[in-house]
């Protein structure tokens, strides 16, 4: 007797979402934990098994839980920074990207955001004193989720950017964005 297909996918992030299957378990943790205002979830396990997977699929798996749109999922893959350009590296030019990835998946007035977020790279503060502010009142009663993909490339490169990466961790948990 033949063995039935194999439904998963290895080698990229499965996007649609037909072709996944499986971690109701984990969805559910994660829908708790953004029902209980959880300010960080971290989904850590060894490498190819899906993570980033997961992390695609959460905003449509969590809006068919959730019997509102209480949240809008940003999605930012650090893969994305150019590691041969320190100035990519910087605190204030992760924060400056991070902030036109949001920017560029919100349905809300641009154009302040979006001078906001050019001055990132000279003043840090913005980031958390204006940006986000700005952010969630345009976002009214909604929740900002980032799903932050491959954050662990910052601390897995060279010993000589662990400067940049510990200050950049250092601070996301003091701004608790």
């Amino acid at each position: 007797m033949p063995f039935p297909p194999n439904p998963y996918i290895v080698g990229k992030t499965i996007r649609d979402p037909n072709k996944f299957f499986g971690r109701e378990h984990e969805f559910s943790d994660i829908n708790d934990s953004l029902q209980n205002n959880e300010q960080l979830i971290l989904l850590y396990g060894q490498r190819r098994i899906g993570k980033s997977s997961v992390i695609a699929q959460i905003p449509e798996k969590l809006s068919q839980k959730l019997s509102t749109n209480d949240f809008v999922f940003i999605s930012f893959d650090f893969n994305s920074l150019d590691f041969n350009d320190e100035e990519n590296l910087s605190t204030q030019k992760i924060l400056s990207l991070i902030a036109i990835g949001i920017i560029e998946n919100l349905e809300t007035n641009k154009q302040v955001l979006s001078h906001l977020a050019e001055n990132i790279p000279t003043n840090i503060e913005i980031f958390s004193r204006e940006f986000l502010p700005t952010v969630y009142q345009q976002l009214g009663n909604k929740k900002l989720v980032l799903l932050w993909d491959e954050f662990d490339v910052l601390t897995e490169r060279d010993t000589e950017l662990d400067t940049y990466s510990n200050n950049f961790c250092n601070y996301i948990i003091q701004q608790k964005c």
